[in-house]
């Protein structure tokens, strides 16, 4: 429509066939007690893959898919990089 290739517009015909996205605010933590109280919790969780698996995230800040997903192939631990 907007560069006059269409003769209408095709898009009148979908509205209200999707459901609007909700968007939702994830928390977050900012406040610097507040995280050492998250770092804490964290080394009190008794299952260790768990716990193993958290203290990674939080001293890589990588997502919590790629933790799951990585591989032995993937770390250099001589070089210590993954």
């Amino acid at each position: 429509m907007a560069t006059g290739r269409a003769s209408r517009d095709v898009t009148v015909d979908g509205r209200g066939a999707l459901k609007p996205v909700v968007v939702r605010h994830r928390s977050a933590l900012i406040d610097p007690a507040a995280v050492g109280g998250l770092l804490r919790a964290i080394d009190g969780i008794e299952f260790p893959l768990v716990r193993a698996a958290l203290q990674l995230a939080a001293l890589t800040f990588v997502r919590p898919g790629e933790i799951r997903s990585a591989s032995w192939d993937d770390i250099d631990l001589e070089a210590a990089v993954w």
